[in-house]
């Protein structure tokens, strides 16, 4: 008798069937497993003929539909997805976002409005959305506002960064005046905290740096110079630098003084009080470096005017020497050693506060003061960016 036990639930070989059952069972079981697998052929697509291969979620019965999709097609379809999955490359699969639709004919706009520009005050006379922004002079920034029953405008300071201060300030100055301030009487240090007074100079005046919308013009009228204070600084070694245009106007007309003392004239006979600059108009002009007590004389170079001082101009004092540059070329130098002490007060245009006798008319711009030496190669790259 054949213990059913042993065949419950197994998948057993013909020899091993031949041992437990009858040949007509053996015949019996295979003809039964045959129409089995060809019932799942047909049922799963695996089978040709009238096989259903997709049924679009019908249940029960499947009879095959006009539109029904193949097996071969869905695995065609499926392959493509794949290999765009990886391939989506802006202006190649993705067409667009911005001015073309993705599906249909709609936009999509990304970005703002840009904005209007001008060389005045909008108020008034410029007319604009709300939100829209306007920009005076590269340096003053309005923003087009709404409320309850009117709309106006707000202002702010924009401080825009031109390359040449990106190139100045990445050196860093221990103060630098822009020179650029459109309005009130001080003049705003960038780098520090130290503004300058403007007393008798005049705003606005015609910038010769590119991309700087105006400039300082120093007068020689009666009254205070521009002026300002800073922390009592020593200087074992300096640069100062600006850009200047006018021609001479009186026998010693003053670009600046880095001094001690806001008064302080040659009687104060004190070496290292002072790191006074100016043109020397004696002696077919030359350039003169005072330190408190002695005169150096720095005399134009061949193909330099004795008298139009145009350009930018950069003095240079490292500890052993002092040089001159102009418009990004070493022109002379001095031997000098000693430390400028006790140094506090700028004036630019003059070389006291309250006297004439050295004042200028020059207009300047962008003026720096580093407690280091620039060497020859940042001096003219800082030329190369302001032209």
């Amino acid at each position: 008798m054949v213990d059913k036990t042993r065949i419950r639930g197994l998948n057993l070989s013909g020899a091993q069937l031949r041992e437990y059952l009858p040949d007509v069972m053996i015949k019996d079981y295979i003809l039964l497993r045959d129409v089995v697998e060809e019932l799942n052929n047909e049922v799963q697509g695996g089978g040709g003929g009238g096989a259903v291969d997709s049924v679009f979620g019908r249940t029960g019965v499947v009879t095959a539909q006009s539109g029904d999709y193949t097996l071969a097609q869905i695995a065609g379809l499926v392959a493509a997805l794949a290999a765009k999955q990886n391939t989506l490359v802006s202006g190649t699969n993705i067409r667009t976002i911005n001015n073309q639709s993705l599906i249909g004919s709609g936009n999509i706009s990304v970005g703002a409005t840009a904005p209007l520009t001008g060389t005045g005050s909008p108020e008034g006379s410029v007319t604009a959305n709300p939100g829209q922004l306007y920009v005076e002079d590269t340096n003053e920034i309005y923003l087009k506002v709404t409320g309850t029953g009117n709309t106006g405008w707000l202002s702010f300071r924009a401080d825009l960064v031109s390359a040449y201060d990106s190139i100045v300030t990445a050196d860093s100055p221990i103060h630098y005046y822009r020179l650029e301030d459109a309005s009130g009487t001080t003049l705003a240090d960038d780098i520090g905290s130290s503004p300058l007074n403007l007393n008798t100079g005049t705003l606005n005046a015609p910038s010769i740096v590119a991309g700087s919308p105006r400039a300082v013009q120093s007068t020689t009228v009666s009254g205070s110079a521009i002026h300002g204070t800073f922390p009592t600084t020593n200087f074992t070694a300096f640069t100062i630098e600006f850009w200047a245009s006018g021609s001479q106007n009186t026998t010693f007309p003053g670009f600046c003084n880095i001094a001690s003392d806001a008064a302080s004239d040659a009687s104060n006979n004190v070496a290292g009080s002072s790191m006074d600059f100016y043109f020397d108009g004696n002696n077919s002009g030359r350039y003169s470096f005072w330190d408190g007590q002695t005169v150096f004389r720095l005399p134009v170079q061949t193909g330099e005017s004795t008298s139009d001082i145009t350009g930018h101009h950069v003095l240079t004092y490292d500890g052993s020497t002092i040089r001159r540059y102009r418009n990004g070329q070493f022109m002379t130098s001095f031997a000098y050693t000693g430390t400028f002490s006790s140094i506090r007060n700028i004036i630019i245009g003059s070389q006291a506060i309250s006297s004439t006798t050295f004042r200028s008319n020059y207009v300047f711009s962008k003026f720096a003061l580093y407690d280091d030496a620039l060497s020859a190669a940042r001096v003219l790259a800082h030329y190369n960016a302001g032209i």
